[in-house]
């Protein structure tokens, strides 16, 4: 389905490195998780893969996705929207800039399905208002003629999502898609989600920092830090016994219920000191002299791949 090879994002101006030789597959109907705090490059991979990095960017790497081949940094703007949109689907995170304001919330999904298939206007209207009714924006036909200063954060998420997966695209990229709402809708979401995936009818690149959400959709889970990845494995054994010092910290940051508040948890502090070594070296617990160097992503043998000189 999807295949990233040596995906590498640059920032001359800042000598930032958003991303490092990130490489990773999505099997069909799989849902990979990419987890890491802010800065990691979670959002910078969505980008990437959907070819809209910021013009500052400077990337390599390869991405075949669905038999189509493309090149970072070669592949043309048309290239990529040949397939955005219809077989690839974006779920964006800010939901406050992702809706054109001068536009009804109903016209801004219909459109995308006159656009990729062609359906009149009364099919595309008429498939616009099941997804709203499917979403919780009831009653459809009043939200649809909304615009979306109309609507809450909650509700322009869902019209956002509803405009990614009109078209059943073969991939969906989902940024933070529970962002805004309330348990009871991001519940109903998550369903529709899985509903979607479990027929391999779809496939999910899932985003977020919300734990949670990541344990109960992945089949896989990719741990970014510092651009790269730290450790990859499948949900249950990522969970229930990490491997790499950084997992371990972001599950041990996670507020729980029998456990009591005064946690004994180190601080995840912005490191701006250039290294050649592990980008998790300076808030290490586990430091050795050899972190100085930049370990190698290994695969141990219960079929995790980790990148720590300490697992071996």
């Amino acid at each position: 389905m999807l295949t990233i090879t040596d995906l590498s994002v640059v920032f001359p101006a800042g000598n930032v490195q958003a991303l490092s030789e990130l490489s990773f597959y999505v099997a069909p109907g799989e849902t990979v998780g990419i987890v890491g705090e802010s800065g990691s490059g979670k959002s910078m991979t969505a980008l990437a893969i959907a070819g809209l990095l910021p013009p500052a960017a400077k990337a390599v790497g390869e991405i075949r996705f669905w038999g189509r081949h493309f090149v970072i940094g070669v592949s043309s703007n048309s290239d990529w929207r040949a397939i955005r949109g219809s077989e690839l689907g974006i779920l964006f995170q800010d939901h406050s800039t992702g809706l054109n304001p001068l536009l009804s919330a109903g016209s801004q999904v219909s459109e995308v399905l006159r656009f990729h298939q062609q359906k009149s206007k009364r099919e595309a209207d008429n498939e616009t208002a099941r997804l709203f009714s499917l979403l919780g924006l009831i009653p459809a036909e009043v939200r649809m003629r909304q615009f979306p200063h109309q609507l809450s954060g909650g509700m322009k998420q869902r019209v956002m999502l509803a405009a990614a997966i009109c078209c059943r695209p073969k991939l969906l990229i989902a940024d933070e898609p529970t962002t805004a709402l309330d348990v009871s809708i991001q519940a109903q979401i998550l369903c529709l989600l899985r509903e979607q995936t479990a027929n391999a009818e779809m496939s999910l690149l899932l985003i977020s920092h919300d734990l949670g959400v990541i344990a109960q959709l992945a089949d896989r889970v990719l741990v970014l830090c510092a651009g790269q990845l730290v450790e990859e494995a499948a949900v249950a054994k990522l969970f229930s016994n990490p491997a790499h010092p950084y997992t371990n910290l972001l599950l041990a940051s996670v507020p729980r219920l029998d456990l009591p508040l005064a946690l004994n948890v180190p601080v995840m502090e912005d490191n701006d000191e250039p290294t050649n070594g592990c980008g998790f070296a300076s808030r290490c617990p586990e430091r050795v002299s050899k972190c100085i160097y930049n370990p190698p992503l290994i695969r141990l043998s219960d079929g995790r791949k980790v990148r720590c000189h300490n697992r071996r």
